[in-house]
């Protein structure tokens, strides 16, 4: 009895463990430390991408960052003193450890990189297998000339006004049963991007599976100009803009004329890093400049850009770097990998959808922006391109998702924003419109076949007010079943749905739809924010973990996973950014909520705003509990059962056993319904006595009962040992009416020395 009841307990423990380990709501802000009478808890930072480990359970960041928070993981008391606000943007990564137990997101490693007078800002990262054990990620961003990254230059290369980075960094990351234990990182070096006068680097790539001896290998696309002057958009930027995403905006701040380099970048040998050593020392300068050497070179590059002639030289392109993915790929046993990019632009040529189909090549050619598909081989030779386009209104991609978890992806999404129509379950109609009349931006996402490059179906969504709707980002579940599009939606406005529209928080918010990926149908749409403006971040702000959850980046100026009071930035006189990490269950899309009133976490936020199906999380909870309970009740009653029998023959057989009147002949059975069957018969006429009036008898020798006896004692001696009972107060209640207090005696005993352990577990399963 003993080992089952520690084998239940065991069981449930286990269960509340597992039941940890799976927590799928949960969520992180930054900042979150005291505020004193100088120091403001205000982080001033802005998020650019995430990417997800499955085998460490965490989330890495990157951005930028105004704030000296992200020095490190955690401050002491004398450190938070010394937080600080940089006159310049730096560049931060951040580790987040997903929760086992609670619903907050562990920060289990940052850190910050750059000057805090030169603008530096991290807008991509990838993650690159490792075969020495360690987590190696490759930061991509930009700097301006004088910045502590600008030492990755190397000797004899051009100086540039905004200069492209990769930041390698290794991460040694200590696990156990429980999560993360600790994160030690280090700056392995990098490389410096300077063929222009101008580069942003957009997105950065490797393969998932690398082949023996590529392993250190990635590709990267970078936004380029020859010119150095700031554009018109970016002399009127605020303060502190967000810089992570090569600007934040629709166009950076500085050039103009824009073309595109599309690198492949390689991990340099030992040999080749001995030979740069030798030249500095042979040319008697530094080799390091700062402490960072150039360990990455580029193993070829491709330059692409929108047709230009005389005509239309003076002629402005929009053009525009959404994202860029590896897509592994194999094919009956081969490997078939390629590059897919997006973006947008107004102009034309052979890697942006085809050539001006306007002979003339008027300036009308120019007037709407459509966004275009480009695939290469992994040596850099395009494969296909095609453009989605509106004859009237334009069409802007900002993000791309793929499934990397099978061998051969035979699709791919594509998400952005357009005032025109490109749904295919929707109607002219159905289009927002703002109060002038004219249709706002919607967001949409698509589904287009890997090969051909033609469209599967398209959804989109809109504003009830008209407001602008942007989708940014979007992830594809393990297995390709559902899909997530993810976005922006402005100023108040709600999601407007074909039932009930969403709720606004009040400002920006954040909105979230997921998919059948089959056929586009809708499973939930939802929308979620503070009452202050919160956004999703513009870099790639959604992933998928290994369940097929979503995890969203983005900024806040408000309470969006943690209690903040309203407070301003001396400064700048405005509320300050801090990121936000937020997960959504795949089913029913509930997520973490907390209270701007009062402080404390909500209940999951389900809001189902539309007939689009899901289940209630907490109504599957609470059912799981009270099947649960049931089936620990209906035990034990089964259980109390058969051992209020048990007891009852034994005390009834050890009866037996020491009755032996040589005047009766008793004859004993087990009984059908599980007791015990006993017939006597007398073997004198004479009555028997009492015990008071008996006389002394001799025993007398066994005989047949005697036998029956023993025969029914061997049969009971190998039934099961009763289970043992929880603790006699947990369970008083439930007793049997036929079982005296006494009885109870065998189980409470059968406990003694463990019920310490019993109550523990008891403890944790409540």
């Amino acid at each position: 009895m003993n080992k089952l009841l520690c084998l239940l307990l065991w069981s449930c423990q286990t269960k509340v463990l597992l039941a940890a380990k799976d927590i799928t709501i949960y969520g992180f802000q930054s900042g979150g430390f005291k505020s004193t009478a100088n120091i403001k808890d205000t982080s001033n930072s802005y998020a650019s991408s995430i990417h997800y480990d499955s085998a460490q359970k965490a989330a890495y960041i990157v951005g930028s960052t105004y704030w000296s928070y992200w020095s490190r993981a955690k401050h002491s008391e004398s450190q938070i003193a010394e937080l600080e606000e940089l006159d310049e943007p730096d560049c931060f990564l951040a580790v987040l450890a997903r929760p086992e137990q609670g619903q907050t997101m562990n920060l289990a490693y940052s850190r910050r990189f750059g000057k805090e007078d030169v603008e530096e800002s991290c807008s991509a990262l990838t993650f690159l297998p490792s075969k020495d054990g360690k987590t190696k990620i490759v930061a991509a961003g930009h700097t301006n000339s004088g910045g502590f990254l600008t030492s990755l230059r190397f000797l004899g290369t051009p100086l540039s006004t905004v200069y492209g980075f990769l930041l390698n960094l290794d991460l040694d990351i200590s696990s156990n049963l429980f999560g993360i234990n600790s994160v030690k990182g280090s700056l392995a070096g990098g490389a410096l991007l300077n063929d222009h006068e101008v580069q942003y680097p957009i997105a950065i790539a490797a393969n998932p599976a690398p082949l023996a001896g590529d392993e250190g290998s990635m590709y990267v696309v970078s936004l380029s100009s020859p010119f150095k002057d700031k554009n018109s958009l970016g002399t009127n930027l605020d303060k502190r803009p967000d810089t992570a995403a090569a600007g934040g905006m629709d166009e950076p701040e500085y050039g103009d004329h824009y073309s595109v380099f599309l690198k492949k970048v390689v991990t340099k040998s030992q040999a080749e890093m001995n030979f740069d050593q030798e030249e500095a020392d042979l040319l008697g300068v530094e080799n390091d400049e700062g402490g960072l050497k150039q360990t990455l070179r580029k193993e070829w590059t491709e330059l692409l850009s929108p047709s230009i002639t005389y005509d239309d030289i003076f002629t402005e392109h929009y053009l525009q770097i959404s994202d860029l993915k590896y897509v592994s790929r194999k094919i009956n046993s081969v490997r078939d990998d390629l590059l897919l990019l997006v973006g947008t632009t107004s102009g034309y040529g052979a890697a942006f959808g085809g050539e001006n189909p306007d002979a003339d090549y008027t300036e009308e050619a120019f007037n709407y922006k459509a966004g275009f598909i480009t695939t290469f081989d992994t040596e850099g030779k395009m494969i296909k391109s095609t453009r989605i386009e509106l004859e009237e209104e334009d069409v802007v991609f900002k993000g791309t998702c793929v499934d990397t978890s099978i061998d051969k992806p035979t699709s791919f999404y594509v998400v952005g924003e357009t005032r025109g129509l490109v749904a295919d379950d929707m109607e002219p109609h159905d289009l927002s419109k703002d109060p002038s009349g004219r249709h706002s931006r919607h967001g949409f996402i698509m589904k287009v076949n890997i090969d051909t490059l033609e469209r599967e179906w398209t959804r989109q969504l809109g504003g009830t007010l008209g407001r602008d709707a942007i989708s940014y980002g979007c992830a594809v579940s393990p297995g390709d079943d559902v899909v997530y599009m993810a976005g922006t939606i402005a100023d108040g406005d709600k999601i407007k749905l074909k039932t009930e529209a969403t709720a606004s928080a009040g400002g920006d918010d954040i909105f979230v739809a997921n998919y059948d990926s089959s056929n586009g149908k809708a499973n939930f749409v939802k929308q979620v924010g503070s009452t202050e403006n919160d956004w999703l971040a513009r870099g790639n702000g959604i992933v998928c973990d290994d369940d097929g959850n979503a995890i969203l980046l983005g900024n806040t100026r408000g309470s969006m996973m943690r209690f903040r009071e309203k407070e301003t930035l001396q400064t700048s006189g405005a509320e300050a950014s801090d990121i936000f990490v937020m997960s959504v269950e795949k089913g029913t899309g509930a997520m973490k909520t907390t209270s701007e009133i009062t402080g404390k976490d909500d209940d999951p936020f389900i809001n189902d705003n539309s007939d689009l199906g899901g289940m209630d999380i907490t109504a599957i909870s609470v059912g799981a509990f009270v099947a649960f309970l049931t089936t620990i009740y209906m035990g034990y009653r089964i259980y109390q059962s058969s051992t209020a029998d048990q007891r009852a023959n034994n005390k009834t057989l050890k009866y037996l056993d020491n009755f032996h009147d040589p005047d009766y002949e008793l004859h004993i059975r087990n009984s059908a319904t599980g007791g015990i069957h006993a017939v006597y018969g007398s073997k004198r006429s004479t009555p028997m006595t009492t015990s008071q009036s008996r006389a002394p008898q001799s025993r007398a020798p066994r005989n047949t009962v005697d036998s029956d006896i023993a025969e029914v004692m061997k049969e009971t001696r190998y039934m099961s040992t009763p289970k043992k009972t929880p603790p006699k107060a947990a369970f008083a209640s439930k007793r049997q009416p036929s079982v005296k207090e006494d009885d109870l005696s065998f189980a409470e005993s059968s406990l003694a020395g463990d019920d310490d352990s019993a109550m523990s577990y008891d403890n944790q399963i409540v």
